[in-house]
């Protein structure tokens, strides 16, 4: 099951895809979510195989999962894979320059079930999935005005 969504974003690629880029903001930010996330790669500088492993509670049971940086090319993209018991994902984030000061960030979550049960939810999903995409989108334009704000007052 694939979802997409794009925003556009008043800042030069480079600065946006450093705010992409800034995976402490991003283990901040899933902490005071309540996520336990810990990175278990000993890479010192950004790029393919850095390895986080995440526990979280999703639906009121204890989920973990396992996400890796499989490709890095600033400033124009980055490949994340996922992987718990049950499900699969790959997020794809692509950003292309649009002028000098402006630049849109393309987000695709593609999530691919591992079990049964998991087929059957996503099965589920498929039925609401031009609601859950406009969800994905809306929290996407959320994300890009936040980021934009982050580099105005940087």
């Amino acid at each position: 099951m694939r979802f997409s969504g794009k925003t556009d974003i008043e800042a030069s690629a480079d600065a946006t895809f450093s705010q992409f880029a800034d995976f402490q903001f991003f283990e901040r930010f899933a902490l005071r979510s309540g996520a336990d996330i810990r990175r278990v790669d000993d890479l010192m500088s950004p790029g393919p195989g850095m390895i986080w492993d995440v526990n979280l509670d999703y639906k009121g049971k204890a989920r973990r999962m396992v996400v890796e940086l499989v490709d890095f090319n600033p400033p124009s993209s980055m490949i994340f894979a996922a992987a718990a018991n049950a499900l699969e994902a790959s997020i794809l984030v692509e950003l292309v320059p649009l002028s000098a000061r402006q630049t849109r960030a393309s987000v695709t979550l593609d999530i691919s079930p591992r079990t049964l049960p998991a087929r059957l939810a996503v099965q589920s999903a498929r039925l609401t999935k031009g609601v859950l995409n406009r969800k994905f989108s809306k929290r996407l334009n959320q994300f890009g005005r936040a980021l934009q704000e982050r580099i105005n007052t940087a």
